[in-house]
């Protein structure tokens, strides 16, 4: 396809794109600043405890969750005088702990996104079911912790990305919700991914986004799903999956297939999309680039070099599990080719750490 024909479908699609799912694709000024400080462990409880105070509506929301109820009950009796809701907002910031709170905040915000049933009167309950509202953030955390993976707070975040897809996705309708399925394949797929970039991240020296290859590497694939949402059967291209599916058939190759007929069959590539995502959520917005150019890494060396090692560590990350998927025939043969490896050696990443990691069971 011609690069005018291209740039013809490139901006009526992305404004479609954009008035569909990014437009709400957002957990907003005060969750998204309550995420990132709840995850620094240098940020003391008073500094979260003035970001509930200072939101009217959140500690309205907050103060008429239904499992508080009782206790909020016992905290009338003991002050009947005591009106105050940005007073008790602090106090069920320190009776639930911030991770209890940044979950009931965030469950809030989506509610509001999708026009759930939220509580306007004085008396009104709040019911929130964190298990069901965004489990991929809080099966992020927990395969990081019970892997004794470091940095699970940010891999909480990048779990919400899927979170707020997938609850747009509901909105949206049949259409939207019967791609719900290869979200959370994209997800399986993503999180073997973000495993394999967690040891390489940790390898190059004076790397300072180490800590966020795991994220980076979870979120690079998300664009899959966006572009099955923006390119479905009845559009007059090829639609993504079908698309996606004979990819695949490259086995090992298949990433260099995907990035070779992404350039010449669609406006925008899957890369593009995920760093889309990231861009308007604005939670890890730090390393958007790197998953923009994880495909051809060295679009950014020049520019970024941190970036660039991310990019190269998520690019990587995936070529190494395709590795693991179809083995050498041979097992001298190197399991990454020539180029691969030498991308790996100029951050630091020498072919005995591949073999370590090739070794290791999923």
């Amino acid at each position: 396809m011609a690069s005018d024909a291209l740039d013809a479908q490139r901006l009526p699609k992305l404004s479609a794109l954009l008035q569909d799912y990014l437009v709400d694709f957002s957990p907003g000024d005060t969750v998204g600043s309550f995420l990132k400080a709840s995850a620094d462990p240098e940020c003391l409880a008073p500094a979260l405890e003035e970001m509930v105070k200072s939101n009217q509506l959140y500690r309205h929301y907050l103060h008429r969750i239904d499992i508080l109820q009782g206790k909020i009950g016992i905290w009338n009796e003991e002050d009947p005088k005591d009106h105050s809701k940005a007073d008790k907002a602090v106090r069920i910031l320190r009776f639930l702990g911030r991770a209890a709170v940044r979950n009931a905040l965030v469950c809030i915000r989506l509610n509001r996104t999708v026009e759930g049933v939220l509580p306007r009167k004085e008396n009104d309950k709040f019911l929130i079911s964190p298990g069901k509202t965004i489990k991929y953030a809080l099966l992020a955390q927990e395969y990081c912790e019970s892997n004794g993976l470091a940095h699970a707070e940010i891999a909480y975040q990048a779990g919400l990305h899927y979170d707020w897809l997938a609850t747009l996705m509901e909105r949206k309708g049949k259409a939207a919700k019967a791609e719900k399925p290869y979200l959370e394949e994209i997800w399986a797929t993503s999180l073997g991914y973000a495993r394999i970039a967690y040891e390489l991240g940790a390898i190059p020296k004076n790397f300072s986004l180490g800590k966020y290859a795991f994220s980076g590497a979870l979120l690079a694939q998300l664009g899959k799903v966006m572009m099955a949402l923006s390119f479905p059967q009845g559009e007059s291209l090829t639609p993504w999956k079908d698309f996606a599916k004979k990819c695949a058939k490259a086995k090992e190759h298949e990433d260099l297939a995907l990035l070779i007929g992404e350039k010449s069959q669609y406006p925008f590539n899957h890369a593009e999309m995920s760093s889309f995502c990231i861009q308007f959520f604005g939670v890890l917005k730090e390393i958007e680039k790197a998953i923009w150019a994880y495909r051809e890494p060295f679009l950014i060396k020049q520019k970024e070099s941190d970036l660039f090692v991310l990019a190269v560590v998520i690019h990587s990350a995936i070529a190494l599990a395709q590795a693991k998927k179809y083995p050498k025939k041979k097992p001298e043969d190197p399991p990454l080719n020539s180029e691969q490896l030498s991308l790996l050696q100029s951050i630091g990443i020498s072919p005995s750490h591949v073999n370590d990691i090739i070794s290791q069971k999923s």
